[in-house]
């Protein structure tokens, strides 16, 4: 576990050389300056879609240039002759992208929160939970 801690650690330490990271910080930025223009009511309808194209589109692409950057550099021929398994390669890239992922998404929705008042629903088992919010969200 401790080579796949160390695997998950360069990779992230990669996006952020690589400037994969700031650029997504970046566009999350603009995101969020855009919440600034629509309505608490545009924005409680659209709020699914902006975290969700951010978070798969953003990832698509920045990962894309990662791999490209990668190599370019050739980091993907120096990892395969590591003493560690093709599986434990993949697993540290994708951890690097849920990081992403979750950076972008939790930026995403807390300046919804904040700007707008835009909580999240989500169901834990049979149960509904909600954050609370000044904007009622519509009927499931």
């Amino acid at each position: 576990m401790n080579t796949l801690t160390r695997l998950i650690k360069g990779e992230v330490q990669r996006l952020v050389r690589y400037k994969i990271l700031p650029v997504s910080l970046v566009t999350a930025a603009v995101w969020i300056a855009l919440f600034f223009f629509l309505s608490p009511q545009e924005a409680r309808g659209t709020a699914p879609l902006f975290i969700f194209v951010d978070v798969a589109t953003m990832s698509i692409l920045l990962l894309g240039a990662a791999h490209h950057l990668e190599k370019q550099d050739g980091t993907i021929r120096t990892m395969l002759v590591l003493p560690v398994s093709v599986g434990q390669i993949i697993a540290a890239k994708t951890a690097a992208s849920l990081v992403l992922a979750l950076e972008s998404a939790v930026l995403t929705a807390a300046a919804l929160y904040l700007i707008h008042g835009v909580g999240l629903r989500h169901r834990t088992g049979r149960s509904e939970t909600a954050i609370p919010s000044g904007c009622p969200l519509p009927p499931s």
